[in-house]
């Protein structure tokens, strides 16, 4: 590797550095997410919307699922505390579109929308093929003003974090390490002269 090699990549390991420290100190402070504080950044009808994509994305059964670990009010102090006012404006566009979407796709406001319904809608964005899905992510990459199709741009911007987020929340979260994540750190003993026969 080369010095200008090292020079591109640098700001990528630092953000890294610098952000993993926060963003943890973020899942820490959700420990008691229960009891609301009222320094939400999203409104409640925004909040159910993450709250039923997350519970798609990681449904209560026999382990803990998105609802046991509060991981919309995960996702809402990311949007507060993390993200640019630029990308906080991406991101409200894209549930704005989402509810839109919703809202002509089942003829009825998104509030009143049950597990089944987020279900269909997501599944239409995600079941695609190998192709469709490598279109989407070059898609992504393309700059705003040069977007031709703006809601699709925005919806998949929109459900790509929530999907990032939801999935980085859970795994850092302190409950998942310890109950579910636990390791032995002494895996075995060790015997010297041992004969095999």
């Amino acid at each position: 590797m080369n010095r200008r090699e090292v020079l591109e990549k640098m700001p990528l390991v630092l953000g890294g550095v610098v952000s993993t420290p926060f963003l943890l100190q973020l899942m820490a402070s959700c420990k008691n997410e229960k009891e609301s504080t009222g320094e939400q950044y999203l409104n409640k009808s925004q909040l159910f919307i993450i709250s039923q994509i997350c519970n798609i994305i990681l449904p209560v059964s026999s382990t803990i699922g998105a609802t046991d670990l509060s991981l919309s009010d995960f996702i809402d102090k990311v949007v507060k505390d993390v993200l640019t006012l630029e990308e906080q404006v991406v991101f409200i566009k894209g549930q704005n579109y989402f509810q839109v979407k919703f809202e002509k796709v089942f003829q009825k406001e998104i509030s009143k929308g049950t597990e089944d319904d987020f279900l269909k809608l997501i599944s239409s964005y995600f079941n695609v093929t190998r192709e469709k899905q490598a279109d989407i992510f070059t898609y992504l990459e393309t700059p705003e003003d040069e977007v031709e199709n703006k809601q699709v741009y925005y919806i998949y911007k929109y459900l790509i974090f929530v999907r990032h987020y939801t999935l980085y929340g859970y795994y850092t979260s302190e409950v998942i390490g310890k109950k579910m994540l636990e390791q032995n750190p002494i895996t075995g003993y060790y015997e010297s002269c041992v004969l095999f026969s």
